[in-house]
């Protein structure tokens, strides 16, 4: 069975259309996969920027000692381009432990400019029982890390 003239080219076009369309469709296919892999790489970047503006928060809050947030407002903020720190602290109050006028809870919270926001605490209180970490009584010194 002999073709005539004009379909000689038929199956060599059937197979270049098909082979374009699945070309399209993997095209499309892996374009909708790197944008969406894009969307996700960002939103883990701002995440982390979130966190960090809050770790920056609290080694600000920390870096003048305790006691120098006692003339500080609640909450201080810092803002920049790619979010905000803000610091809040406890009343400063007396502290046998820590002696006079002393914050002993800080509380960092950065967001980074999509609005996402992550928060650090840090707490500083009377040890109990005395031997909770480092006692030195000159008898028979030692260093303990015992909880009970």
């Amino acid at each position: 069975m002999r073709f005539r003239k004009s379909q000689e080219g038929l199956i060599i076009a059937g197979f270049a259309l098909a082979t374009v369309m699945i070309i399209a469709l993997l095209v499309t296919y892996l374009s909708n996969r790197v944008v969406d892999m894009i969307a996700i790489q960002s939103q883990v970047f701002f995440s982390k920027q979130a966190y960090w503006n809050a770790y920056s928060g609290m080694e600000l809050s920390t870096s003048k000692k305790i006691a120098g947030l006692d003339g500080i407002p609640s909450p201080a903020d810092v803002s920049f381009a790619t979010g905000k720190i803000t610091i809040t602290h406890g009343t400063p109050d007396l502290n046998e432990y820590l002696g006079g006028n002393k914050v002993s809870a800080i509380t960092s919270t950065g967001s980074d400019a999509g609005g996402r926001s992550r928060a650090m605490k840090l707490t500083i209180g009377n040890p109990s029982p005395s031997s909770y970490a480092l006692v030195f009584d000159g008898d028979d010194d030692f260093v303990s890390h015992s909880m009970d």
